[in-house]
């Protein structure tokens, strides 16, 4: 709780919060037992009245920075000024449990992967990165290399 605890005590120093609610979400994410390394905070504090919600994240990621370069892989932020937090009547809905630990896990060259409702395929036998962004292109747009139809 080294980790959890400078930064709940950083935030209480710089924000004086009228609420603050700092949860480990570590253990729902693909790390090992006892990591600290995804956070979520919900927090309210006069000092984001006026703010917009960018703004009031960049005052988090200065006030934080040192934590955000280390061990603190993902900080999920909800804030809010006290009137913000009156209108409230509930919090944010938790967060979602992990589906796993990297995007590309298991995917070998030449997979399809699924972007939405588009399909892309890789193919990793283009050597040439010109040739291999017109390629991608192309799929994209549902034409093949050279095809001179304008889309």
């Amino acid at each position: 709780m080294i980790v959890e605890t400078q930064l709940r005590r950083l935030v209480e120093d710089r924000f004086e919060p009228v609420y603050l609610q700092l949860e480990n979400e570590s253990h729902q994410h693909s790390v090992p037992a006892d990591s600290e390394t995804h956070f979520r905070l919900l927090l309210v504090s006069k000092r984001f009245t006026g703010l917009r919600k960018v703004a009031r994240h960049q005052l988090i990621y200065q006030a934080a920075s040192e934590l955000l370069a280390g061990p603190i892989h993902a900080l999920s932020m909800f804030l809010y000024d006290p009137s913000e937090w009156r209108e409230r009547e509930q919090p944010p809905a938790a967060s979602p449990d992990c589906l796993g630990g990297s995007r590309d896990r298991g995917r070998e060259p030449g997979v399809e992967a699924s972007l939405g409702t588009s399909q892309v395929t890789v193919d990793e036998s283009v050597t040439d990165d010109k040739e291999r962004s017109i390629d991608n292109t192309a799929s994209l747009r549902g034409t093949s290399p050279g095809d001179e139809r304008k889309v």
